[in-house]
């Protein structure tokens, strides 16, 4: 097959990286350097064997020489004739997932793999007798040709310059860059060169899913060195500006004033958790969702968000099936992939938002390669916008890489990161002036008992007249809390860390009807906390409150079920309410923006 063009390299002439790049050296001699040389090292035959089957192979092989049934390499005696394959090899040979093509001295193809079928898209018989040409792009076969003229003495030397890049050709004329590994083997019936063929553009898909990966998981450790001690600061900012708005007399300017320091609040607290999903290391409430509700719930807001100048139009597959996920990140999911819809209509369009039921086997499209077998719910979002070019489709999901001015570049990277957690799949195929399509694929419960409605937060604080131990490190924080839960008419005890909070226990006389602690303290933790005081009152409800990471919360044990976490930061409206559904022991609200999980 014809090499990648170097511009040091005369046309036609392909790379060979084993002198070098050097191409003084005629196919001829590279050839004869390979296979008539005592003093080189040859270069080992591919191994499509595990050990323990090799280690079974060359016991059989020692034994098959004896017998004249084993091909062997050029130098090597045969008692008796020999054969091509063996029935032993053939299981190896066709199980191994690179392409492998045999070819003689003419370059006609004598047998061929299932994986050189999947990659060329050829049946076997399309291609046996077949000369290798047919896999080699038309505009190079020319050059192959005349190499293979000049080089009479060994018209198959072209063919075992091994460890080069060249293009293929599949049988729907597409055209990929191949790395090309050749083995000459001498039978009796002629020099028969033994060729491994790999998809270069698969491999370095693969290596931009490695990176990808690498740059989510440092960014994730990132964002959990800071999550917590950024989350209580934001906490005691966005709880304080909560109670100057309740306060009627802070009107004018002043309300104005308090409302702009709420929103940078909550853009600060939306930063943080964009920053934890990108690395995965967001605390997930995982639940049975049908998106279908989830669309009928959002279909005003989408609307209002893209204006009157974008038309949206929604189709949904009435059988759908269910989805496990976080109900509130299915939601950013969407209005992320709005709002970037929304930024490539400038002049109005088109949003269509469907849902669908998808069975996979294992012959799929190769950009779902990385998806396993199995059933899916697919959401699909598509606008008529302008599009994107190859260059910003392969790194559309990278953090912080925008093209607009004044974005962030974390959309849809968040977006990515939601649905990687969430154990599904995101493909986006675009092209410019054609619009972008967004397909993502979540694993199908076809599950219709439980499942999860949208319960709106209670705007009115809901109180109550129980006994709370609030357990707070960080004594802002703690003092906030304690001063809203007055407000809401429970008695309230304090302690800033956990040994405090057992004396409290102590010397308290009363029952203790909710302990509502920090997890991550010193000393003592929240959870090591709460089986002490259980200890002494069974019957007391627990709820942490944690502006960790995933992996924090993991290390306390805290996504076993039935354990309620109150994610920071929190409104105080959220506070009341999920204080008020523990002391019931009812599970945690879900709404959006409650920042609330039951793991």
């Amino acid at each position: 097959m014809p090499a990648k063009k170097n511009p040091n390299l005369s046309q036609g002439s392909p790379v060979d990286q084993n002198t070098g790049g050097h191409a003084s050296a005629t196919p001829g001699e590279r050839l004869g350097k390979r296979i008539g040389s005592n003093t080189d090292q040859p270069r080992p035959r591919p191994k499509f064997l595990h050990k323990r089957e090799v280690q079974d192979q060359e016991r059989k092989e020692s034994r098959e020489k004896d017998n004249g049934t084993l091909p062997l390499r050029k130098g090597e005696e045969s008692p008796q004739s020999h054969h091509l394959s063996r029935s032993e090899h053939r299981q190896a040979f066709e199980s191994t997932l690179d392409a492998v093509v045999g070819i003689d001295t003419q370059g006609r193809i004598l047998f061929l793999n299932k994986g050189a079928e999947d990659l060329f898209q050829y049946s076997t018989a399309e291609l046996l007798g077949h000369s290798v040409e047919i896999l080699i792009p038309v505009r190079f076969r020319k050059s192959l040709v005349e190499q293979r003229r000049r080089d009479s003495a060994n018209p198959w030397g072209c063919f075992t310059q091994s460890g080069t890049e060249y293009y293929a050709r599949r049988k729907n004329a597409t055209e990929f860059l191949a790395d090309v590994i050749s083995d000459l083997l001498e039978t009796e019936r002629g020099p028969i060169i033994l060729t491994t063929i790999r998809d270069l553009a698969k491999e370095k898909q693969m290596d931009d899913q490695i990176r990808q990966a690498q740059k989510m998981e440092a960014l994730g450790r990132l964002a959990e060195g800071v999550a917590h001690d950024f989350n209580n600061l934001l906490s005691v900012m966005l709880g304080y500006t909560e109670l100057a708005l309740n306060n009627p007399g802070n009107r004018g300017p002043i309300r104005k004033s308090l409302e702009e320091i709420q929103k940078a609040g909550a853009a600060a607290a939306s930063l943080t958790r964009q920053l934890l999903l990108l690395g995965r290391k967001d605390i997930q409430d995982p639940k049975i969702v049908n998106l279908n509700e989830v669309l009928n719930e959002m279909e005003g807001i989408v609307s209002q968000l893209l204006g009157d100048d974008i038309e949206l139009v929604v189709g949904m597959d009435p059988h759908l099936g269910t989805v496990k996920a976080d109900p509130t990140q299915i939601q950013q999911v969407i209005l992320n992939l709005a709002a970037n819809a929304r930024d490539a209509m400038p002049h109005g369009g088109k949003l269509m938002i469907e849902t669908a039921n998808m069975d996979f086997d294992s012959a799929r499209n190769a950009s779902l390669s990385n998806l396993p077998a199995g059933r899916y719910v697919k959401l699909k979002v598509k606008d008529t916008g302008r599009g994107i070019d190859e260059y910003m489709r392969s790194h559309i999901f990278e953090p912080f890489f925008t093209t607009k001015k004044e974005g962030t570049g974390l959309g849809l990277a968040t977006v990515y990161g939601i649905i990687k957690q969430s154990g599904g799949e995101i493909v986006v195929d675009s092209a410019p002036k054609q619009g972008t399509t967004f397909a993502i694929y979540l694993p199908r419960l076809d599950e219709t008992n439980r499942i999860h409605h949208f319960p709106g937060v209670e705007t009115d604080p809901v109180g109550g007249s129980e006994t709370i131990l609030v357990v707070e490190d960080r004594d802002s924080l703690r003092e906030l809390v304690c001063k809203y839960l007055k407000g809401c008419g429970y008695k309230v005890l304090e302690a800033r860390n956990g040994i405090k909070a057992l004396r409290k226990v102590r010397r308290y006389s009363g029952p203790i009807h909710l302990l509502l602690t920090d997890v991550v303290m010193p000393v003592i933790s929240g959870p090591e906390l709460a089986a002490r005081v259980k200890a002494r009152f069974p019957e007391t409800k627990v709820l942490f409150m944690s502006g960790c990471s995933l992996d924090t919360t993991q290390r306390h044990g805290l996504l076993n079920g039935g354990i309620k976490v109150l994610k920071k930061p929190f409104p105080l409206a959220v506070l009341a309410q999920n204080v008020s559904e523990a002391l019931q022991g009812h599970s945690i609200s879900g709404g959006v923006g409650a920042g609330s999980t039951e793991a």
